[in-house]
């Protein structure tokens, strides 16, 4: 395995633990079901917050799914790693399938970082803007 995708890798796993030290996935999970139990409400609909109360479940789910890519994606990437050094002539077979894991896997976590950084009250609102 080349020098440069060892760096690539190991900046990718470093950015994942430092966006990871942000977040409590399992309050998140909380939360998401605490507000999902609401929609379960036979009367949910007659709510006149029922639309806020669904936009505020698919924010949790949408998050909780790039979580779940982005741990998905890691545990690719180490796996391709672990098979490169047990293996070291094999990696010739995978290194394309790696790179473009690791393109991937770059641009979710960069996403996933702006979405952290707008997780305000009023960041999911849309916004009107004039030059």
């Amino acid at each position: 395995m080349r020098q440069e995708t060892r760096e690539q890798i190991a900046a990718l796993l470093e950015k994942w633990e430092a966006l990871q030290s942000n977040l409590n996935i399992p309050e998140l999970e909380q939360k998401k079901e605490a507000v999902e139990k609401q929609t379960f409400s036979p009367d949910f609909w007659n709510r006149s917050d029922a639309q806020s109360v669904m936009r505020q479940v698919s924010l949790y789910k949408d998050k909780l799914t790039q979580v779940e890519e982005i741990v998905t994606a890691l545990e690719e990437i180490t796996t391709y790693q672990d098979l490169a050094q047990e293996d070291p002539d094999s990696y010739t077979t995978f290194e394309s399938e790696l790179s473009a894991l690791i393109t991937r896997t770059k641009k979710r976590l960069k996403d996933f970082e702006l979405s952290q950084y707008l997780q305000g009250k009023y960041d999911s609102n849309g916004a009107l803007l004039s030059i």
